[in-house]
């Protein structure tokens, strides 16, 4: 689950697309052979595969919304993802640029009948845009469409499924997150600490934290943080938090003890708390993290630094795991495109998140340092070779790991999770809080919480 926290302030950016549309662009043919005899042509040939007619797409000027959401994106990958390849394509609608900038956001969209055209969401808000019933089912346009939903990476498409009972297309993915360690080696250097390695456990980061955690020059460095709450541990063990049968919340277990202690051992190293809100600027802007296990966005903001001239010191190794779990890390799932159902402009939606999907598109992300959303293995190769920023990096330490499967989700994953995040900040303050006790006061929280629902 990825965290509510770090969304970007509000900002309205508006963007003019500009080219005669031709019609939706399809990502592939899934029309089935015409069989038997009756199908065959005179001299043995096979008829082509019967496919749908794309439903026009109009050419008189549009305009719409497209909102991001818990999914980072600056504003250079939007300009570059979204707008130029738009612009190039369908040069008459024109896109507005909505940030979320705050939690209740969303709800409010719905009430006032508003939701954004297109949506750009990470899991979480993905999540809570179904349960709102705020996005379309895509099964008829994909069909429509001719959408070869094989050319995805598996991942992405188990990731959407989970959204409703696994009938339901609520999206298509963009892109496939993941999450790296990244590491300030100005700070290794001046404390004359070997960089982290790809391959380290929790406990062997945190070791390596403790040697960095100082005081130094009137600065206060911390050794590591992670992007996120202690959810993200929780993920990375595939760790539900409300069952799907009983829809009882499961936070009491030895797994979710393990995340607890795990977190609590992290910061409670004399010096390294740190409010998670604000990781990402520590890490990035001040510079006083030396390592930030965190997510892919951080690399379009640190190149975002670059091409601004506040270039960062700094290379990644593979997320810290558990050793239950040797290479699974946190970072699972999609960027989902989604379709607004409040939308008057369906097909001009649709040309969109197919077009996005599509080999152009995403090879140019992947590029510029995202994994694609395709199962074709030639998009690692390209893995940031746009970005003066990746130059020398250790790219490899990317698909080293696997990201761990998603756990079964329920309408009351937001519940879930924060009572998760809450019992973290707990520990994070307290090396001799009891987790055990922390956790049976959440799942007792959490349970209250579902039935008040119900």
């Amino acid at each position: 689950m990825r965290s509510k926290k770090g969304w970007f302030t509000g900002l309205s950016l508006i963007m003019s697309l500009g080219l005669v549309l031709s019609g939706c662009g399809s990502s592939g043919q899934s029309g089935q052979q015409a069989g038997g005899d009756n199908g065959a042509k005179q001299g043995g040939e096979t008829p082509p595969a019967q496919t749908a007619t794309p439903p026009k797409v109009s050419t008189e000027p549009v305009t719409m919304s497209f909102l991001q959401t818990s999914a980072a994106m600056t504003d250079e990958e939007f300009a570059k993802w979204i707008v130029a390849p738009v612009k190039k394509k369908y040069p008459n609608i024109t896109l507005n640029l909505v940030r979320q900038d705050k939690i209740d956001k969303l709800a409010e969209f719905v009430t006032a009948g508003n939701m954004p055209d297109i949506i750009y969401a990470g899991p979480v808000s993905a999540r809570e845009i179904v349960d709102l019933k705020a996005a379309d089912d895509l099964n008829a346009q994909i069909k429509q469409n001719n959408i070869d939903i094989a050319k995805f990476d598996p991942v992405g498409i188990e990731a959407i499924q989970q959204l409703a009972d696994g009938k339901e297309m609520y999206a298509l993915p963009m892109g496939l997150n993941f999450s790296i360690m990244y590491y300030n080696k100005d700070i290794f250097d001046k404390f004359a600490v070997s960089y982290p390695k790809d391959g380290l456990t929790w406990d062997d980061a945190i070791e390596l934290a403790k040697r960095v955690t100082r005081t130094e020059d009137g600065v206060e460095y911390r050794g590591l943080a992670i992007n996120g709450n202690s959810n993200r541990l929780g993920e990375q063990l595939s760790l539900p938090m409300v069952d799907p049968k009983t829809l009882k919340g499961v936070l009491q277990t030895d797994k979710w003890k393990l995340v607890m202690q795990t977190y609590q051992k992290l910061y409670t190293i004399p010096g390294n708390y740190l409010e998670p809100k604000d990781g990402v600027n520590a890490f990035e802007k001040d510079r006083y993290v030396a390592m930030f296990a965190g997510m892919s966005a951080r690399i379009g903001e640190l190149e975002q630094m670059q091409n601004q001239g506040n270039p960062m010191n700094w290379d990644m190794a593979t997320t810290p795991t558990f050793k239950e779990a040797p290479k699974m890390v946190f970072g699972n799932g999609p960027y989902y495109l989604m379709q607004s159902t409040n939308s008057k402009h369906k097909n001009e939606v649709f040309a969109i998140i197919d077009l996005l999907t599509q080999d152009e598109e995403q090879t140019m992300i992947s590029k510029q340092a995202r994994r694609s959303a395709l199962k074709d293995k030639k998009y690692q190769d390209i893995f940031g070779t746009e970005l003066a920023s990746m130059k020398g990096k250790n790219i490899a330490a990317v698909f080293k790991m696997t990201p761990a499967p998603l756990p079964p989700t329920t309408i009351y994953e937001t519940d879930g999770f924060n009572q998760v995040v809450a019992a973290g900040r707990l520990v994070a303050k307290d090396p001799a809080l009891d987790v055990n006790t922390v956790l049976r006061d959440a799942e007792e929280k959490l349970n209250k919480a579902i039935e008040a629902k119900k």
